[in-house]
């Protein structure tokens, strides 16, 4: 059952929901967090491994759930949607 659309809801805010999208992202990513380091700062203790990635902007990490994009889609989504993300730089082993 679509709780949204089949069940018993505000029919303004469902007016006013915006359409989503499930996009497959293909490409994936292996990652390798430093479980010793506790940060808040992803760029801390998450680190990519010998990737041979190909000329995707976004890609879906194998080790660690998340969606990891390329400089290119970061600044797209900093003109297009500025201050809707926060961004942390994953940097190689």
């Amino acid at each position: 059952m679509d709780l949204i659309f089949d069940g018993i809801n505000d029919v303004k805010l469902n007016q006013d929901m915006p359409d989503y999208y499930l996009s497959s992202i293909e490409s994936q990513i292996h990652l390798n967090k430093n479980k010793l380091i506790n940060m808040q700062n992803p760029s801390e203790y998450i680190t990519f491994v010998g990737n041979e990635l190909d000329d995707s902007d976004f890609f879906m990490g194998i080790e660690i759930l998340g969606c990891f994009i390329s400089t290119r889609a970061k600044n797209w989504l900093e003109k297009y949607c500025p201050n809707c993300f926060d961004y942390y730089l994953i940097k190689p082993d």
